[in-house]
């Protein structure tokens, strides 16, 4: 049986993200992109149409890349790298992040497909593209990939925003009764789909 061609858009969120057709090669979104940022309210905002309710403040992001480079080229932190700087970023382990873009989709021809294509998402994550949810992603360690035929404006203007949760909350939302004796990073990466060095 012959298979539809796709096109495929490749976001790799620690981050690079591109957009291709599959005959002519991948075409990158990797560059500049929007970071909104805005401390976590008691429920975590996971809709961009929620982000009204909260204070944000958006910085230049590059993609491929993480918040922290975004955060030092913006002057808001100093360099986690000297001395004991690394522990002043506790301050943003609260913090909700949205890259943002907006992209030009080719037209797709009959029976073709468009794929939006995540090379690795840190972590706990909800994907939209013009204002529609097209999947969430709950695992740094794996790609995903979210079919968006039917979300994506052809041939005109489209906006991707990948909403990120903190997940040092949502990690205690697993930790074991008061009478455990286990480490609280253990713990906490029993849950979350996290690289095992980021934790303790």
């Amino acid at each position: 049986m012959k298979r539809n061609p796709i096109i495929r858009w490749c976001l790799s969120l620690l981050l690079g993200l591109a957009f291709a057709p599959a005959w002519s090669g991948p075409v990158s979104l990797n560059g500049t992109w929007e970071l909104s940022y805005w401390k976590q309210p008691a429920e975590a905002i996971t809709d961009p149409a929620e982000l009204k309710e909260v204070e944000v403040k958006t910085i230049p992001a590059q993609v491929p890349g993480n918040v922290e480079l975004d955060l030092l080229a913006a002057g808001l932190i100093a360099d986690p790298m000297i001395g004991a700087n690394v522990n002043k970023l506790r301050a943003w382990e609260g913090h909700q992040w949205c890259y943002s873009r907006r992209f030009t989709a080719p037209k797709l021809s009959e029976g073709q497909r468009a794929e939006l294509w995540f090379g690795g998402i840190d972590c706990l994550a909800d994907i939209w593209v013009n204002g529609k949810h097209a999947g969430s992603s709950a695992d740094m360690l794996i790609e995903r990939r979210f079919d968006v035929t039917d979300l994506i404006e052809q041939g005109g203007e489209n906006t991707v925003q990948v909403i990120i949760r903190p997940v040092v909350p949502a990690s205690q939302d697993h930790l074991l009764g008061m009478f455990s004796m286990g480490n609280f990073a253990t713990e906490e990466s029993v849950y979350i789909r996290k690289a095992p060095h980021m934790y303790g």
